[in-house]
C-alpha cells in the first residue's frame, strides 16, 4: 500500500525539511526531491511543498541513515537521465 514516512508527512503539514530528501532536479524557484526513507517524490515551488508520487513506508522498517554516498549515486542517476533525455529530444 502506498504511504509516506512520518518525515514527509511533517514536511507537507509543517514545512519541515528532513535529511532523507535528495535533490534530483533544480530549476528556477523549483526543486524535485526523492525521499530515501519512503521513496516518495516531492516538489517544492516557491517554498510550497507537494507530493508528486507517493512511495511506500513500512513502520517496521527503520529509516536509512542519510549518507553522502547514496546522495552521490542518486545524483549520478539523475544526471545520466537528464543527459539521456536531452540527447533523445533533439
Amino acid at each position: 500500500m502506498e504511504s509516506t514516512c512520518p518525515s514527509c508527512e511533517l514536511l507537507i503539514s509543517q514545512q519541515r525539511h528532513h535529511p532523507y530528501l535528495v535533490n534530483i532536479s533544480t530549476l528556477q524557484d523549483s526543486q524535485l526531491y526523492k525521499c530515501r526513507c519512503c521513496n516518495s517524490y516531492l516538489h517544492c515551488y516557491l517554498q510550497q511543498w507537494e507530493i508528486i508520487s507517493i512511495g511506500y513506508y513500512d513502520e517496521r522498517q527503520s529509516p536509512l541513515t542519510p549518507s553522502t554516498d547514496s546522495k552521490n549515486r542518486t545524483m549520478s542517476f539523475a544526471n545520466s537521465l537528464a543527459l539521456h533525455l536531452a540527447t533523445n529530444s533533439r
